[in-house]
C-alpha cells in the first residue's frame, strides 16, 4: 500500500495546514535552522496580522518556528513509530502527515479528545502529554496571528483487541524466524 494519499496535495490543506506541514518537513529532515525556513516564518506571521507586526515585529514568527520545532522534537523523543514524510517541496501528502496536521488542528481548536485520539496512534505510545502541549502552544501562536489549521477528514481505524494483536504479533514473529 502506498504511503501517499491519492487525489490530495499540500494545497488542499489550506494555508495554515500546508504552511505547518512545510515547516514540519523541513524540521524533521534536519533543516530547521535553514535561513529560508526562518524567513518564511517571519514573513508569514508578520504579513497576516497588522497588530502583530506593529507590536512584536518578527519575533512571533520565531516563536512559531520554535514551537513547531518543539512539537517535532517531542514526536521524535516520545514516539515509538517511524513516521513517513514526503521530501520538502513536494506536493504529495502521506497518511502520517495528514494525521500530524489533524493533531495540530485539533490542538489549535482546543479539542483535546480528538487530538489525543490521533497522537497515540501516530506516536505508537500512550505517553502523549508533552507532544499535545507542544501542539497546543504552536496552535495558539498561529491562531493569535490569524493562521488557522483546518482539520482534514480522517478515517480512523477501530482499535483492535489485545488478544487479536497478540496473535498477529505471534504470526509476524513466526514469519521472521
Amino acid at each position: 500500500m502506498s504511503p501517499f494519499i491519492e487525489n490530495m496535495s499540500i494545497t488542499d490543506l489550506g494555508f495554515g495546514g500546508g504552511f505547518s506541514l512545510w515547516g514540519f518537513r523541513a524540521i524533521a529532515s534536519g533543516r530547521g535552522h535553514c535561513c529560508k525556513l526562518k524567513h518564511g516564518f517571519e514573513r508569514a506571521f508578520v504579513a497576516n496580522n497588522k497588530a502583530v507586526r506593529q507590536a512584536e515585529g518578527s519575533t512571533v514568527g520565531k516563536r512559531a518556528l520554535s514551537a513547531l520545532m518543539t512539537f517535532c522534537h517531542q514526536m521524535g523523543n516520545t514516539g515509538r513509530r517511524t513516521i513517513k514524510i514526503s521530501e520538502s517541496g513536494t506536493m504529495r501528502i502521506t497518511r502520517h502527515e495528514l494525521s500530524i496536521i489533524a493533531a495540530l488542528a485539533h490542538a489549535q481548536a482546543g479539542n483535546k479528545e480528538k487530538c489525543q485520539s490521533i497522537l497515540p496512534w501516530l506516536l505508537g505510545t500512550a505517553n502523549t502529554r508533552s507532544t499535545y502541549q507542544a501542539a497546543q502552544v504552536y496552535g495558539v501562536i498561529c491562531a493569535d496571528a490569524g493562521i488557522y489549521i483546518n482539520a482534514p477528514r480522517l478515517r480512523l481505524s477501530q482499535p483492535v483487541s489485545s488478544s487479536v494483536r497478540q496473535s498477529e504479533n505471534i504470526q509476524l514473529t513466526r514469519l521472521l524466524h
